[in-house]
């Protein structure tokens, strides 16, 4: 029966919905032809896939937005904000250009900068480094300490295997 208020015909398609969603085997189904449909559009349009999960990857882990990482590295100049090196970085396995990495605090969560990986890595270790540093008791010989003399003691090219 044709419905001359749309508002009318979306209730009661709602309310059939609803009951039609109790039926355990309607509910089986109408799940399977879901997540058909999903993989056909995800196949149909890999491209808002990749948008989408960057911008969930984005939001959940960092707090930031696509619009936030792209203004930002427009103010870097495309560039890593500590070794200033346009971004030419190879992925692995792929061999396509990545992304420059969003920089975060490991502590606090806070967002720093964009870096290219090398750059990210980097920072990462001097920030554990730094830290394991603070907590040692200043009586004994530091870890921090330690790792310098190691790194001193084979800098002579001639030392080591």
């Amino acid at each position: 029966m044709p419905y001359k208020d749309p508002e009318a015909r979306r209730r009661y398609v709602r309310e059939w919905e609803r009951k039609k969603m109790q039926d355990p085997k309607y509910r089986e189904a109408h799940n399977l032809r879901k997540k058909e449909e999903q993989k056909r559009f995800r196949r149909k349009h890999p491209e808002v896939k990749r948008h989408r999960d960057r911008r969930d990857h984005y939001a959940k882990k960092f707090g930031v937005t696509i619009e936030w990482y792209e203004s930002k590295l427009a103010a870097q100049g495309s560039a890593c904000e500590v070794c200033k090196g346009i971004h030419q970085h190879l992925h692995w396995r792929t061999g396509k250009r990545e992304r420059l990495h969003i920089d975060h605090n490991h502590f606090n969560g806070r967002v720093r900068g964009i870096l290219c990986s090398h750059c990210n890595r980097r920072i990462g270790h001097v920030e554990l480094i730094l830290a394991m540093a603070q907590t040692v008791t200043p009586l004994s010989d530091t870890w921090l300490e330690k790792a310098l003399a190691y790194l001193k003691r084979y800098s002579n090219p001639s030392e080591g295997i």
